[in-house]
C-alpha cells in the first residue's frame, strides 16, 4: 500500500485500476518500501477503483498481482539500516491487465479490509520493537558485568559509571540512548 508521495496514508493513494471495455481492470501506479517485494511471487496491491466515491475509503480495492504479469515490474532492492534479511523493494504497475477475479475481498472493500488488519499488525511491530530493546539492554548489561579489561569488569570502569543507574550487577552504568 505504501506509495512514494503518500507513505502508508491510504487517503493519499494514487495508484488506480480502471475498468476497460472488456470488463478487465487496467492497473497503473507504483509502490515503495515493500517488504519482501523482490522475493514475492504474488503481491496484494491497493488501488483506487472508484474515483467518484464520496471518499477514497469507499473507492479502494485490493488486487492480487502475480510475478510475470505483463506491465508489473520490480524495481531495485532498497538499501536500509536494519532488518537486512528482508528485502525492501519498489514495485511498478504500467497498464497491468487484471481480470475482475484478481480483486481480493470485493470491489471497493479494500479500505475496510485493511482497517481490520493494520491495527493488529502495528501493535505487533510495537511489541516486537520493545522486546528487541529489552533484549539488547539485557545483553549489554550482561556483557558489561562479565567482560574484563584492565583486571576488572567493564561495569566497574569509571567511563561506564558516568551515570548512577543500577543495571543489576554491583556497578553503575551509563548507556547512551537507553
Amino acid at each position: 500500500m505504501t506509495e512514494p508521495g503518500a507513505g502508508s496514508d491510504l487517503q493519499g493513494v494514487v495508484t488506480r485500476a480502471k475498468l476497460d471495455k472488456n470488463g478487465d481492470y487496467i492497473l497503473n501506479g507504483s509502490k515503495v518500501f515493500i517488504t519482501n517485494g523482490i522475493l514475492a511471487d504474488t503481491v496484494v496491491v491497493v488501488a483506487i477503483t472508484d474515483g467518484e466515491a464520496k471518499s477514497k475509503a469507499h473507492g479502494i480495492s485490493l488486487f492480487v498481482v502475480e510475478e510475470g504479469t505483463p506491465g508489473f515490474h520490480k524495481g531495485r532492492n532498497l538499501n536500509k539500516m536494519g532488518l537486512k534479511a528482508h528485502d525492501t523493494a519498489e514495485l511498478f504497475f504500467e497498464d497491468v491487465k487484471l481480470p475482475k477475479s484478481a480483486i481480493l475481498g470485493g470491489e471497493n472493500r479494500g479500505f475496510y479490509q485493511l482497517m481490520n488488519e493494520l491495527p493488529q499488525e502495528r501493535l505487533g511491530i510495537g511489541v516486537t520493537s520493545i522486546a528487541a530493546c529489552e533484549w539488547m539492554f539485557e545483553e549489554t548489561r550482561k556483557y558489561l558485568c562479565e567482560r574484563k579489561a584492565f583486571g576488572k569488569t567493564l561495569s566497574s570502569l569509571q567511563t561506564i559509571q558516568v551515570k548512577k543507574e543500577s543495571i543489576g550487577c554491583d556497578a553503575k552504568i551509563y548507556l547512551m540512548g537507553l
